[in-house]
């Protein structure tokens, strides 16, 4: 029971991370269709960086700074070749998964591969829980800023005016555009983080070790309807589903391919939960 509940927590940190992070460009009325690759970006460098600087907080700093980088990329790319914001991240998923690839190869001779050359990241002990890392806590406190950000901030005001109607913030001369990309790279420093996490926690960086993380902070998003208060108990549902894939993977007998699936079944049946709890909804308001 302590091992499902440590994985539990450890799973929730990184993804509980990219849904705040997610959850404040939704409330602008976009999605973060970048989050996977943002987060994968930042789990690469995070570990060139600590492995030049022989310092984890170098690390995390610089996977944060990788990851906001790419989506200031995104942005401008955006913003003045008025490209359709949906393609160019969904683009931008493929480019960070080969960039990856590119840079391990070239420069480390390791395709997907690269180990940190130092202690992984430090945990604490907690009883009946057992070893957890310092970004659970952070993680927690950084809601409380979100919560903050978004339902009590002049700022919080204009993302959710961007959200339902674009027009009155243009009627008070305030650009949709400037607040949209504020939002993506607030975003950005989320996934940065979450990627740090996962690569010098486990003390390597590995291809495609976001494991569809940032696909999942979107589908809790849309769970929670925007809805911040209700993004906890959401994102510990979907932790609990990928560490019971991960125990029941343990046992024997029972094929990786299939317990694998665990979280992606899990998602599928709750969207088509909510899907029919709408429809159910609109049925009975007529």
């Amino acid at each position: 029971m302590n091992t499902i509940i440590n994985s539990t927590l450890n799973s929730f940190t990184p993804l509980f991370l990219i849904a705040l992070g997610a959850i404040i460009t939704s409330v602008s009325g976009t999605l973060n269709i970048a989050l996977e690759g943002l987060t994968l970006i930042a789990a690469l460098f995070a570990i060139i960086g600590a492995n030049f600087s022989n310092s984890l907080v170098v690390g995390v700093l610089i996977g944060i700074s990788a990851s906001f980088l790419l989506a200031l990329f995104i942005s401008l790319i955006n913003a003045y070749l008025k490209t359709n914001p949906f393609i160019t991240a969904l683009a931008s998923n493929m480019i960070a998964n080969a960039l990856t690839l590119i840079i391990t190869y070239s420069m480390f001779n390791s395709k997907g591969l690269l180990r940190l050359n130092r202690e992984p990241m430090n945990t604490f002990n907690i009883i009946l829980i057992g070893k957890i890392s310092l970004f659970l806590p952070l993680s927690l406190l950084l809601f409380i800023f979100v919560y903050l950000l978004i339902e009590k901030t002049p700022f919080g005001l204009k993302l959710k005016a961007t959200g339902y109607n674009p027009k009155v913030l243009n009627a008070y001369g305030i650009s949709k555009i400037k607040i949209d990309t504020i939002s993506f790279l607030l975003s950005s420093i989320f996934c940065g983080l979450a990627g740090s996490y996962l690569s010098l926690r486990q003390g390597a960086f590995i291809s495609q070790m976001s494991a569809n993380k940032g696909w999942f902070a979107l589908v809790i998003v849309f769970i929670c309807n925007s809805n911040i208060k209700l993004l906890i108990p959401a994102t510990l549902l979907f932790a609990l589903s990928e560490s019971l894939s991960n125990y029941i993977q343990g046992l024997n007998n029972i094929p990786s391919d299939i317990t694998l699936m665990i979280p992606s079944i899990f998602t599928l049946i709750v969207m088509i939960a909510i899907s029919y709890y709408n429809k159910r909804k609109q049925t009975v308001e007529r």
